[in-house]
């Protein structure tokens, strides 16, 4: 029974939060080759500082590095600062240990006059029964000076707020396994 409610508590923590949003392959025009190892070193940079953020429980830092538009979806920066404090209580009460690492980013593509780049990441925590939770999802990020830097958008909410964007990347189902057993 306390194996199905963690698993509930992780799904939801993902599915609210948006950062259970699943790996994205992008048809997209790729960006010009020029640049692109800082573009995928800047991504990489600015995804795990907003996970690091999340992880330590510093959720203010998380919102800086959401996408105005993603937080507007959402609310008010302070109600999505509320949001996501409030799941991460909840998430904390059901698991332990919770990482979050960083993958290296997919392909970088251009839409419009933004970048947009995926990068995939993985949850990792034990549940109290000392069960391995690992979850594999990933963010989309958002450049408005040439990948410069990244803000973040759920997979969830990219859609809504990037339509023509969205038309263009298929998005897979995130998937966890506990004790390497896949659950979803």
């Amino acid at each position: 029974m306390k194996s199905n409610l963690t698993i509930i508590s992780i799904a939801l923590f993902f599915c609210l939060t948006g950062l259970g949003g699943n790996c994205i392959f992008a048809q997209t025009k790729p960006a010009p080759k020029a640049a692109a190892d800082e573009r995928n070193s800047a991504l990489k940079r600015d995804a795990a500082t907003m996970l690091t953020a999340l992880e330590l429980g510093e959720f203010e830092k998380f919102a800086d590095y959401m996408h105005a538009k993603a937080i507007k979806k959402l609310g008010s920066r302070a109600e999505v600062v509320e949001f996501i404090r409030d799941l991460a209580n909840v998430t904390a009460k059901g698991l332990k240990g919770v990482r979050y690492i960083p993958d290296n980013p997919g392909p970088i593509v251009t839409s419009g006059r933004q970048l947009f780049g995926i990068v995939p990441y993985r949850l990792m925590a034990t549940t109290p029964r000392n069960e391995s939770v690992v979850a594999t999802a990933c963010a989309v990020g958002i450049s408005d000076n040439r990948g410069k830097s990244w803000t973040f958008a759920t997979c969830e909410t990219f859609g809504e707020i990037f339509p023509t964007a969205a038309k263009k990347i298929s998005i897979p189902q995130p998937k966890m396994t506990l004790d390497g057993v896949e659950q979803f």
